[in-house]
């Protein structure tokens, strides 16, 4: 070729740096590294490559010129948002590059030999005719990075001085694909390089809005994690066994089914021989009967005190919770917790991270930050800090691209560059995939001859005219696919943010996929397309842990184009049905408690198609037991009504208690969530078909604290409870005369009865279900008319559980009453010393 100006060059088939040759076009495979470390919201620790000790040392400078960083050092990138090209050593680049191929051709034939999966994906990182997204720095984000160091900065020095305000809430807001969940692991390298300090990370998935604190879970599983890993936590890891063992007591029951590890870290032996698990036996709460708000503040308590905990023996402490914009309002409520404990003085930073796009004025996340800057501005206890991340600027895409195409001059580049611009607009995780498509579709082609990348700026702008999105891109890429590797990726996606090869082989099994032995292969190669990444893996013992073996989605834009390969809607929902059956028929009774939620998840796309199954509705009862108990109620609803609709035509007498399961705890559930109008037909229809006063009884009390609760009520909540009392043998008039009367003859009765002290410690516990159920609701009753101002009744439902206890033994309900009465005693009647009993 031989151009004749420059606009002649351009144009041409080629960059005109290689005109005069004809390039030689190499076949095109994928390479296995962190290509997201550069520049995109991927998952995985970002890589850093050095060219040369000068740019090493200026990424060492840059941290450390602020004197507000305190003594905290951390590598940034070295070029500022303004565009400088890299410079050049000595040598021609056609020299230098065939002297890096030489050296990664030896190192391939020393690698080659051992034969392991580690060794084989670094013998492919290494070929040269291929995008090197690991040679890619970490461009235009300088600014933000400063400002995460200031931030941490500030609150390890207040914490330091005793400030009140130790605690930072930062919010990193910005589109899909941006780069938050990157600039947050290039943050975390600065928190991890302070001995004490600890960084961890949890992430909200679309596809398990069900699943209540997933990401709050996994960040403090991941805590307990690098306690026995991390060499200086572990001196501290037998106190902090001690003090949650002491401190939480039964509570510890509530976080073990949430946390994960945090069972293994308390039962493990330590170094020194010891283990607190032989003094501190970890107690089985029991189930009980507490209502749902008293359940949520029990886990709100034990999340507040683990918390203080842990920021006592690590400091800084830095949580970063990713996609917020799928949290559920329970784990808000962790986070607003956490945040505004007055009792914790120690320092402590959250990140919350979710997609601008996504949420509005009304969404949990807005309403939960306008709240928690009200509450600061009388507090003082915690900072809230706000950043926007952007898309790239046209400088930082040229940066990048020369980057990954070992280019030194702008100018060679910069049709294409601004092509890359003006296609993905800057954001970085569709630039990388931008990038990839035209590498694969050999749109952008390495000579081998020459070292250096070629391309037709022309074609590449015709063939891309038509992209939309990353969607797009992706799920063009995956329908080039074969079909088997095309079901694969569907189901996978269809299991989930992570998924484990044992799960996915008992589902590929069950819809008869003829390529079973090949899944490894194929795992390994969508690795090596980077679509999903290992989660975690025992690698000291391959062969038992294959199938344990966890991989995660590097993206969630690249699980949601896996999904749309099947776009009709109804073989979507049999293909999840299929997919929960064979999990459910398959999987132990462990392994299945531990995912019942997302079972019954897939399995409730069955619904569509008018299935029924008593089996399907006691999973569905399970689930929303499991969701109750973590104070996740929306979700425990919505099993209960999933079961509901799984009960056949004849359930009342296929399975009587399953059915009054069902409709009690949906009626519970819908209540605590405020939504009356699916409360009460689950409560009519009970109370429609019970025959006995204990099938109502748990409806009743949930009808009763509604209206009480909300409505304010109280007259017709105690009508319910009397009518209740009624059924049970126990008579309490409605007329107001004749409730004068009886209370008054009670008082005189429990005035002469109560016990004295050594009486009260020979009293049996009652073990009675009716005694305990009417105590229970002369409880609720003596409450109500308490609060509706009833003197009379209030005076009769006390002395009526007096003489129950005194008759019967001591239950639950016991105490609160004999503190009342003993300072009615005390104040009313004049007996102090028979107060003073009756309280003791």
């Amino acid at each position: 070729l031989s151009p004749s100006s420059r606009s002649e060059e351009r144009g041409a088939n080629i960059s005109y740096r290689h005109k005069g040759e004809t390039p030689m076009k190499m076949p095109l495979t994928k390479v296995s590294t962190h290509k997201y470390a550069a520049a995109t919201g991927g998952t995985l620790k970002p890589q850093r490559d050095f060219q040369d000790e000068a740019t090493k040392n200026s990424f060492a400078k840059t941290a450390t010129d602020s004197s507000s960083l305190s003594s905290l050092s951390f590598p940034t990138s070295s070029s500022s948002n303004s565009f400088q090209p890299r410079s050049t050593s000595t040598g021609s680049r056609s020299s230098r590059r065939r002297a890096r191929l030489d050296n990664e051709i030896s190192c391939r034939l020393k690698t080659s030999k051992k034969g392991s999966i580690k060794s084989n994906r670094h013998v492919r990182a290494l070929t040269v005719n291929k995008l090197r997204f690991s040679d890619v720095g970490f461009y235009g984000r300088k600014n933000e990075i400063t400002k995460l160091l200031n931030i941490l900065a500030r609150s390890s020095n207040n914490h330091a001085s005793s400030s009140s305000r130790s605690k930072e809430f930062v919010l990193l807001h910005g589109y899909s694909g941006v780069g938050k969940t990157t600039l947050a692991s290039h943050f975390g390298e600065a928190v991890m390089m302070v001995e004490t300090g600890v960084f961890v990370t949890g992430k909200f998935h679309r596809t398990n809005l069900q699943e209540p604190y997933n990401a709050i879970s996994e960040a403090y599983g991941d805590v307990f994690l690098q306690i026995m890993n991390k060499e200086h936590a572990k001196k501290s890891a037998f106190a902090i066994q001690k003090e949650i063992h002491e401190d939480l007591r039964t509570e510890i029951k509530l976080l073990r089914f949430l946390v994960p590890g945090l069972e293994e870290f308390l039962s493990k032996k330590l170094d020194n021989g010891t283990s607190t698990s032989r003094d501190h036996k970890i107690q089985d709460v029991k189930e009980d009967n507490s209502d749902t708000k008293t359940m949520h503040e029990r886990l709100k308590f034990a999340f507040r005190v683990l918390n203080r905990i842990l920021t006592t023996h690590i400091s800084p402490l830095a949580i970063v919770l990713d996609d917020l914009q799928w949290a559920d309002v329970a784990s808000m409520s962790i986070i607003e917790t956490l945040l505004s404990d007055d009792q914790n003085p120690n320092s402590l930073m959250i990140i919350g991270m979710y997609r601008s796009n996504e949420v509005d004025e009304s969404h949990i996340v807005s309403t939960t930050c306008r709240q928690l800057k009200q509450d600061k501005n009388s507090s003082n206890l915690y900072s809230i800090t706000e950043m926007e991340v952007s898309n790239l600027g046209l400088d930082e895409v040229t940066k990048t691209i020369m980057a990954l195409l070992s280019m030194d001059n702008s100018f060679e580049i910069y049709e294409l560059s601004e092509l890359c611009y003006r296609r993905t607009l800057g954001n970085p995780f569709f630039l990388i995939k931008f990038m990839e498509m035209l590498e694969e579709k050999e749109l952008l082609e390495f000579n081998l001859g020459l070292f250096q990348w070629s391309w037709d700026f022309k074609k590449i702008e015709e063939e891309t005219a038509s992209t939309a999105n990353a969607v797009d891109l992706l799920q063009a890429s995956m329908k080039e696919m074969p079909n088997k590797l095309q079901k694969l990726l569907f189901v996978a996606a269809c299991l989930g943010s992570e998924f484990r090869v044992k799960e996915l082989n008992i589902v590929l099994k069950h819809l008869d996929f003829q390529y079973l032995d090949e899944v490894p292969k194929f795992l390994d190669y969508l690795v090596e397309q980077f679509f999903i990444e290992h989660s975690s893996f025992d690698w000291n013992n391959f062969e038992s842990g294959a199938a344990l073996m966890t991989y995660r989605w590097v993206h969630d834009k690249v699980q949601e184009a896996a999904l749309s390969l099947v776009e009709d809607e109804e073989e979507l929902w049999e293909q999840h049905f299929e997919m929960g059956l064979a999990l459910y028929e398959e999987l132990s009774e462990e392994e299945l408690d531990k995912i019942a939620l997302y079972v019954a998840k897939m399995i409730n796309y069955g619904l569509k198609s008018g299935r029924q199954s008593l089996e399907f509705a006691k999973l569905n009862l399970i689930s929303a037991e499991k969701a109750k108990k973590v104070s996740a109620f929306q979700t425990a609803a919505t099993y209960a009504s999933a079961g509901i609709k799984f009960l056949p035509s004849e359930y009342w007498t296929a399975d009587r208690s399953l059915a009054l399961h069902l409709y009690s705890i949906g009626a519970e559930m819908f209540a605590a969530v405020g939504k009356e109008e699916k409360m009460n037909p689950y409560c009519d229809f009970v109370l429609q078909n019970a025959t006995s006063a204990l099938e109502k009884l748990r409806v009743c009390k949930i009808k009763a604290n509604n209206l009480a609760r909300n409505a304010r009520n109280y007259d017709e909540a105690i009508n319910i409870c009397v009518d209740l009392l009624k059924e049970l043998g126990l008579y309490i008039p409605k007329n107001s005369g004749a409730i004068a009367l009886k209370a008054i003859a009670g008082v005189i009765s429990a005035a002469k009865a109560t016990k004295n002290d050594s009486r009260i410690e020979e009293m049996l516990i009652i073990t009675d279900r009716n005694i305990l159920v009417i105590m229970d609701l002369l409880d609720r009753l003596y409450y109500y008319s308490y609060m509706s101002s009833n003197t009379m009744l209030f005076l009769l439902c006390l002395t009526k559980m007096i003489r129950l206890t005194n008759l019967h033994g001591i239950c639950n309900f016991s105490p609160s009453a004999f503190v009342v009465w003993g300072m009615i005693q005390g104040s009313i009647l004049g007996k102090v010393r028979a107060g003073r009993q009756s309280a003791e």
